[in-house]
């Protein structure tokens, strides 16, 4: 709830930037013998992250997949894909803050000092390459490729990935989207749900004798406003989509949205509403958390010629 209003009455981006830098501020105040990552936030814990890359495993263990962690944060998703043996995978992790991509770069550089710490003393390990600046684009940092991006209009080629990864960023955007915020009035105070929605409806200047005609056409108007204020999650679904290989899978945890509505969104409507995927349900993970949702979605290997 704290997140929701915050998001809902501030800036999107200011209130990440704020938060990863406050991250940011803490992961550094650590003391060298503490576990500095202990100091950094893990949405929804680490139960449904784990399970989350078990599942992510069994589906690439026989390639060389390319994951993209969207909406990658404070870069932790991202290292647990290292740690667990996706070594050989290409890792990307995409976040609109630059303060997050700031502190995943912070994590990166904490594990590559660590491994050359067991390197020297002959345990092993590699060299991370930790180079370039924090800007839009792909910055690689040692095993990850970290991006500064829109999640919606990622700039990223099209069928770049294997797996894309989603750890509340679909919640986040629904947090922000007008829609979203309109279909759930019991979020809002008593107040305002009781509030005259003519109030919130722009008036125009009206006579006495067209009052009533005016009002029939001001609320055509809202309503035609409402069409063209497409859903942010409509646009994510499509460049989800449009990152995702033939026959890819996309895998995605949430708080926000119950089961129907992630169905509604990723995979073909009966009413044929368009929804930017037509995914494949592969795996309800649903039943094993108490208040989270956790599905597994397949993109068509085969799609149609659009030519």
């Amino acid at each position: 709830m704290p997140l929701l209003i915050s998001m809902t009455f501030n800036s999107p981006l200011q209130f990440w930037e704020l938060n990863y830098m406050q991250q940011q501020n803490q992961f550094d105040a650590a003391a060298e013998e503490q576990d500095k990552v202990s100091s950094l936030a893990v949405w929804f814990g680490y139960e449904p992250i784990l399970v989350a890359l078990h599942e992510i495993k069994q589906v690439t263990s026989n390639m060389d997949a390319a994951i993209l962690d969207l909406g990658c944060g404070n870069g932790h998703v991202c290292e647990l894909l290292l740690a667990l043996g996706f070594t050989k995978y290409i890792v990307h992790g995409l976040d609109y803050s630059d303060a997050a991509i700031r502190l995943a770069r912070s994590v990166r550089r904490m594990y590559r000092e660590q491994r050359e710490n067991q390197r020297r003393q002959g345990g092993g390990g590699g060299d991370d390459d930790d180079t370039g600046e924090v800007e839009t684009g792909i910055v690689r940092t040692g095993g990850i490729d970290y991006v500064v991006g829109d999640a919606l209009a990622t700039g990223i080629e099209g069928g770049s990935f294997d797996v894309i990864y989603d750890k509340g960023t679909f919640d986040s955007i629904a947090c922000v989207s007008k829609k979203f915020v309109k279909s759930r009035p019991s979020l809002m105070p008593p107040h305002e749900e009781e509030s005259d929605e003519d109030e919130q409806i722009p008036r125009r200047r009206t006579t006495e004798d067209t009052e009533n005609a005016s009002g029939n056409e001001e609320e055509e108007k809202a309503n035609d406003d409402e069409e063209d204020d497409e859903d942010d999650r409509i646009k994510y679904c499509r460049e989800v989509n449009r990152l995702l290989k033939p026959g890819a899978y996309f895998v995605i945890t949430s708080q926000c949205h119950d089961e129907d509505e992630l169905l509604r969104f990723f995979t073909r409507e009966p009413e044929g509403e368009p929804a930017g995927c037509d995914f494949e349900l592969v795996k309800n993970l649903t039943d094993a958390f108490a208040d989270l949702r956790l599905m597994i979605f397949r993109k068509p290997a085969l799609e149609l010629d659009q030519d």
